[in-house]
């Protein structure tokens, strides 16, 4: 019985709690973009999408590749989000995905993983205004980027919206 803290306490910082909230959230986990980044097939990728309830607005050629747009739309709260994914491939192999949320803390759900997974922050690149927060990750094989920015609405809220975007290196 001693040993069951130690297990508890090992699958907990392992990310293993951040797959269920991702589960609940109908959001990719870091496990599923990093293999999505990977170089994996775009049609695998398509598929594993639309699984998550997003629908395919279009493409269209990018940087020697192509971008592929998905959204869908979530009611909470009587107001309805629109929530984008961004799928960035080269010859049908995928390398990079950007996900946008107003409903849900992006940063706040990726964080444990990115820490489980050995993720080092590093200074991004790119300047940011005052209402915006720029955290940026690495590891050998992937960059991972997550920007939080406070927007005034038509309805006079102010809210966060929030966007992860992951590539391989």
């Amino acid at each position: 019985m001693k040993n069951i803290l130690p297990v508890l306490l090992l699958l907990a910082a392992s990310g293993l709690n951040t797959e269920a909230i991702c589960q609940n959230s109908s959001f990719p986990s870091l496990g599923k973009l990093m293999r999505w980044a990977n170089n994996l097939s775009y049609a695998t990728v398509h598929q594993e999408v639309k699984g998550l309830g997003f629908k395919f607005d279009g493409k269209e050629d990018a940087f020697g590749g192509i971008d592929y747009s998905y959204s869908r739309e979530i009611d909470k709260d009587d107001i309805t989000y629109t929530e984008p994914i961004l799928v960035s491939a080269k010859e049908d192999k995928v390398y990079r995905v950007e996900i946008s949320a107003s409903r849900v803390d992006l940063i706040g759900f990726y964080t444990p993983s990115l820490e489980a997974n050995k993720f080092q922050i590093f200074e991004c690149s790119n300047e940011t205004d005052e209402n915006e927060l720029d955290l940026c990750y690495q590891t050998k094989s992937f960059s991972f980027r997550m920007i939080e920015k406070s927007k005034q609405y038509d309805d006079g809220k102010k809210r966060n919206g929030y966007t992860v975007i992951i590539y391989k290196r």
